[in-house]
């Protein structure tokens, strides 16, 4: 009976839990855990840790994910997700110059004189169609053929 006392006192003060990434859902090593009380405690390999004492709260923190603080029930959690942090632009102007138009007019008259034309008779021959067989018809022959294979698959 006093040996179940114990452990169940010992069960309440240990925490133990993995880090993990929000998206990828991999196990992050190198977390640093601090506590309230001083604490300080870094995941393995596997992203696992394991926090003895007593503690009201605990902070979180990688570089490259944002930091996060939890109390010390929301620590009981068997995986702690750590969200990427994500670098933004705040204010970005984009400035054309002043004969932008223009510039962008000369550029599609440009390419539009760069492809082909259309022969103006309404008939053309593409040579290279006939060596095409994306488009020619399956014998009858070669029909049997893959039926039998797919009735056999």
């Amino acid at each position: 009976m006093l040996i179940m006392a114990a452990s169940a006192s010992r069960s309440a003060a240990q925490t133990d839990g993995v880090v993990a990434d929000m998206s990828s859902h991999k196990p992050l090593r190198d977390v640093i855990i601090i506590t309230d009380r001083g604490a300080r405690v870094t995941t393995d390999y596997r992203g696992h840790f394991s926090l003895g004492g007593s503690y009201e709260s605990a902070t979180i923190m990688r570089k490259g994910y944002m930091k996060r603080n939890m109390t010390a029930a929301e620590m009981r959690r068997d995986t702690i997700f750590l969200i990427p942090d994500i670098n933004t632009l705040q204010g970005v102007e984009i400035v054309a110059p002043s004969d932008g138009r223009v510039a962008l007019k000369k550029s599609i008259e440009s390419e539009m004189k760069a492809l082909p034309k259309v022969p103006k008779s309404g008939w053309s021959f593409d040579f290279g169609s006939l060596f095409d067989h994306s488009k020619r018809r399956v014998s009858k022959k070669e029909r049997a053929r893959q039926k039998q294979i797919l009735d056999n698959y």
